[in-house]
């Protein structure tokens, strides 16, 4: 005994014990003229003939007297003045082998398709395969008299894309391209097969479904789905004086990507936010993009990443964001070999924006771009972009050697300390408290002090052409009134030690 499956009157799929067949012999179809169920007048009889369309699939099962393929009589394949056949009609019921390609050239003689009982044909459709395709058929549905001539598309998704799902698991629902008609039920599809659904005609948009068009498929393993989708193009470009290559992308994460990057939102969905990585001179970077009418980010603002291991990596920008084009502009910070293997290996699951001047943070990463907005195929497509990007690295670039995260902070230290820098002077006006400190942006910093405490004011600060030399000269600040420190950089200083230092700062 064989096990089948076969659709209730619902739409939900039963299993029924059958018989096997008994009739083992496959059945060929060869074409002659004289099958056409149109005249060909004197004029015409010498024109070529095309295969126009097939009304089913290869590997699709087809019942005895129903629609198979049509045919068309004209000069050339793109003529306009061309006659089309009524369809073809199967002699026979079962598997479908096609031997002809569409809009392939028809003589007498030629073998059209061949059906073969059940299990005989290897690319046969079933949902024992590890893959399994659906195409729309409108005979497959119980649709209202009155509404047989209205066309039908995609109303609602009850899956994701890329979810794993069960056999009679709600897949999606239909509606009416017309609102003529009003159903109140509506007309439903499960899955035939477990495995990861791989959708191909999404909802939310205006999609007419089209007689024998692919909805969707069910893979048993997913590694089909994310090869086919989630496509990585890059570009390598040569400096012909040094001959050192620069790795950047003109595509990542398939054919609708977004532009700039792995693109995902904000909770609100008011912030797009994408990054990819190149590596210029041999030096791996990770590269921000946004829209400046959504959000500009500046020196000293952090983008931070929560990985599903309770990593979190901080990249603040070390300077003021590039302006890219009109709306987008870009911002570039050094990445380390760890870091790389973190989004690599580890489950991202959300971002943070914090912008220092205005003390705001932004949360997002929950919901990606496009047709990897679920957040599990924005997982992916992170994953697999870093992976393909090291790999490409390490065969494209000689003598590669990645940063590390402590060579990174010495680069970023060593930067530090040659930027110009402030030792600034300010009191507590509440308790006369004054404290002594560096900023690389004293009038900001006394902003931020202002936001926790209102009483705080700048007195005096002097520009040094280092860091390194502001620092020496705050310690020597700090051991001369050592003995009249309350904490840190805080001192209860005499009107006399106030006007030494204003005097020394303003000089």
């Amino acid at each position: 005994m064989l096990r089948f499956f076969k659709r209730r009157k619902d739409n939900k799929i039963i299993s029924e014990e059958m018989q096997p067949q008994t009739d083992k012999i496959s059945f060929d179809f060869w074409f002659n003229k004289e099958m056409l169920n149109f005249k060909l007048v004197t004029e015409e009889q010498n024109k070529i003939l095309y295969l126009y369309e097939w009304l089913k699939n290869d590997g699709d099962w087809v019942d005895e007297g129903k629609p198979i393929f049509r045919i068309r009589v004209g000069d050339y394949i793109s003529t306009g003045t061309s006659y089309v056949s009524e369809p073809f009609i199967s002699e026979k019921c079962g598997i479908l082998e096609q031997h002809k390609l569409i809009n392939a050239m028809i003589t007498n003689g030629d073998k059209i398709y061949t059906i073969h009982p059940k299990g005989y044909y290897k690319k046969e459709n079933i949902p024992s395969n590890e893959s399994f395709f659906h195409f729309f058929d409108k005979n497959n549905y119980e649709i209202p008299e009155n509404c047989l001539h209205h066309n039908l598309e995609i109303d609602k998704w009850h899956k994701q894309d890329g979810e794993y799902v069960k056999i009679n698991d709600l897949l999606f629902s239909l509606g009416f391209v017309t609102s003529y008609y009003n159903k109140k039920e509506p007309i439903n599809h499960f899955a035939e097969k477990e495995g990861y659904l791989d959708i191909e005609i999404v909802s939310d948009i205006l999609n007419e479904l089209k007689q024998n068009e692919l909805v969707y498929a069910i893979h048993t393993y997913d590694e089909e789905r994310i090869k086919r989708k989630f496509i990585n193009i890059p570009e390598i470009k040569i400096d012909e004086f040094t001959s050192k290559k620069t790795i950047s992308w003109k595509s990542i994460g398939g054919h609708r990507s977004h532009k700039n990057g792995i693109a995902s939102y904000s909770l609100d969905g008011k912030i797009t936010l994408s990054f990819s990585f190149n590596n210029i001179d041999n030096k791996d970077y990770i590269v921000f993009n946004f829209y400046s009418n959504e959000i500009m980010l500046s020196k000293d603002d952090s983008i931070l990443f929560l990985f599903d291991n309770k990593n979190i990596i901080d990249f603040t920008l070390s300077s003021n964001s590039y302006k890219l084009s009109d709306k987008v502009f870009e911002n570039r910070l050094l990445i380390s070999d760890e870091e790389l293997s973190c989004f690599e290996k580890n489950n991202f699951l959300k971002w943070k924006v914090i912008q220092k001047k205005s003390n705001v943070e932004i949360i997002g990463g929950e919901e990606g771009f496009w047709h990897y907005k679920p957040h599990h195929n924005l997982v992916t497509v992170i994953k697999k972009f870093t992976g393909e990007y090291r790999e490409l690295v390490r065969n494209e670039i000689p003598n590669y050697k990645p940063f590390s995260s402590e060579e990174i902070l010495k680069i970023k230290s060593d930067y530090l300390a040659d930027e110009e820098c402030f030792v600034y002077f300010m009191i507590d006006t509440s308790n006369g408290f004054q404290k002594i400190g560096i900023s690389n942006k004293p009038y900001w910093r006394e902003k931020t002090l202002q936001s926790e405490k209102p009483t705080i004011e700048l007195i005096a600060c002097k520009k040094f052409i280092s860091r390194k030399i502001a620092s020496s000269i705050e310690k020597a600040l700090h051991e001369t009134y050592s003995e009249k420190r309350i904490r840190g950089e805080w001192f209860k200083l005499e009107d006399k030690d106030i006007a030494e230092i204003k005097a020394t700062l303003n000089s």
